[in-house]
């Protein structure tokens, strides 16, 4: 192991027990190796970026790698007892709730650390739980290696029997790599004596793991990996199994991985880590906590209450209170101002859509009214002066009376004055529709035209009746009309012809 892990040995239940710790802050994971393994078996893990992110806890099983050999051997030899000589190993690390990640006989202690942990979820590698006959159930998962099941009759493994486990662990060419060459050493040097207590608890009809499962928590999801190449796990057991909290309703197959998933294919085996963790709980980052939990209550709840990162706290303004500011950050102005920011009373939030408005009056913040602008100051709709709650809509158009202006134009365009359709001076309620034309009747333009014989007027313009503002009331010439004198009004330098159209002479003018 690199430095940043942390070896720490444990004693629990009169054995001693060795415990890998990455130095990440995450959430909990304990990792359980398979039999006739170690640790060592996720050092990748452990090294690499997961153990930076998670808080990983490898443990070496009894009679396993580092750990010494129970001293009652047909009591924690079993499933059972390596579960409780587990589950007090985590209890002295400070450990109340974790996720499991087991291979092979580490997936089978891991489902029995139920009771001394809460397994958020649990991860099976290389294996899959076994039905209430377990014994003929393991014989049914081993199915495609039997001579891999013969061997827990064994005591002594020979060369060949040493041969045939490493070929199912690692593939060849990982066994030529000196990173590899714990596995050989993990086969030789456990214990042989758990094996067969661990075959006399299989023939226990009270063995059931599927009913440890069913004992976990509504949220926990079973997870069982894979590898391609692994030849220890029976694809027809597994698909005979009814797993309703199974993780993606499907085994999670690694290529090109063996029976030792971690090993071979780390990557790929830290993604489906990661991914089991946020499909339970959402996130792999640890939760920060905003309040103490050993302090009383806030204003922004009761201790150990977490934060929403989208509210906002103010906290309420008490009379007699000094709120004392450097003297560069002071503003008066703002300082009055109810709704300035951190100014907002305990508990009110104005909506960002919302528009308050209050008259000059209610505005105790404000300084004395300085008005550059009488007409401004006038118009109750001008800005700022809007009555409080009322709000004109921005399509409405808003008509002064003709009396309200006669008086403030002071004889400025008396023409303008007394056309009635001049802007601005339309009467209240009443507006022309754009498109429309409005002509004066005759009778109405007399005065008008006895206004234009003026010395600026032309002639021909009030002499036409189709001048511009001249055309009488309800007539109005189609555009494309075209009005023609009768040709005997027209002038002409040709000779008068008759109405035939023709003459008998070959006059032209």
């Amino acid at each position: 192991m690199e430095g940043h892990v942390t070896v720490k040995d444990v004693g629990v239940l009169g054995t001693r027990v060795r415990c890998y710790i990455s130095p990440g802050a995450g959430p909990e994971v304990v990792l359980l190796h398979d039999a006739f393994s170690k640790s060592l078996q996720f050092r990748a893990q452990l090294n690499g970026n997961l153990g930076r992110q998670l808080r990983l806890i490898a443990i070496d099983l009894p009679g396993h790698g580092a750990s010494q050999p129970p001293a009652d051997v047909h009591r924690y030899y079993t499933v059972t007892g390596m579960a409780k000589i587990v589950g007090g190993c985590l209890e002295e690390l400070g450990v109340r709730s974790a996720y499991v990640v087991g291979s092979g006989l580490g997936a089978r202690v891991g489902l029995k650390l139920n009771g001394a942990i809460k397994v958020e979820s649990i991860m099976m590698v290389g294996t899959a739980p076994l039905r209430k006959n377990a014994w003929q159930s393991s014989g049914e998962l081993l199915a495609r290696a039997p001579a891999v099941a013969k061997m827990a009759d064994t005591v002594n493994l020979t060369a060949e029997d040493v041969h045939e486990l490493l070929r199912h662990f690692v593939s060849p060419e990982e066994l030529k790599q000196d990173a590899f060459a714990w596995v050989s050493h993990a086969i030789k040097h456990t214990d042989a004596r758990h094996r067969n207590v661990v075959r006399h608890e299989l023939q226990l009809d009270t063995f059931d793991e599927l009913k440890s499962l069913s004992e976990l928590s509504s949220r926990a999801k079973l997870g069982l990996v894979v590898g391609a190449h692994d030849h220890l796990v029976s694809y027809d057991y597994i698909s005979s199994l009814r797993l309703p909290n199974l993780w993606r309703q499907c085994v999670q197959v690694v290529p090109g991985a063996f029976h030792f998933v971690g090993a071979s294919r780390p990557h790929a085996f830290d993604a489906l880590i990661r991914d089991l963790i946020k499909d339970t709980r959402g996130s792999i980052t640890p939760i920060q906590r905003k309040v103490d939990p050993a302090t009383a209550e806030t204003p922004a709840g009761k201790s150990g209450a977490l934060v929403p990162p989208a509210a906002r706290f103010e906290p309420p303004v008490v009379e007699g209170e000094s709120q004392a500011k450097p003297a560069s950050a002071a503003n008066t102005p703002m300082a009055k101002n109810p709704y300035a920011r951190g100014k907002v009373p305990g508990g009110t939030m104005p909506h960002p859509s919302m528009r308050f408005e209050i008259g000059a009056d209610e505005q105790p913040y404000a300084k004395e009214p300085v008005v550059h602008n009488p007409e401004m100051a006038a118009n109750p709709h001008a800005r700022g002066r809007i009555k409080g709650g009322v709000m004109p809509h921005p399509g409405a158009r808003f008509e002064v009376t003709a009396t309200t202006l006669a008086g403030e134009r002071n004889g400025q365009n008396e023409v303008a004055r007394k056309n009635p359709y001049a802007r601005g001076r339309v009467p209240a309620g009443k507006m022309p529709h754009p498109s429309s034309r409005f002509e004066g009747q005759p009778e109405d333009d007399t005065n008008g035209a006895a206004n234009n014989t003026s010395a600026n007027a032309t002639p021909s313009k009030v002499q036409n009746p189709y001048a511009r503002g001249r055309i009488p009331g309800g007539e109005m010439p189609h555009p494309g009309a075209r009005f023609e004198g009768h040709w005997i009004d027209r002038p002409s330098s040709r000779a008068r012809q008759p109405p035939g159209g023709h003459t008998h002479s070959n006059i032209f003018g």
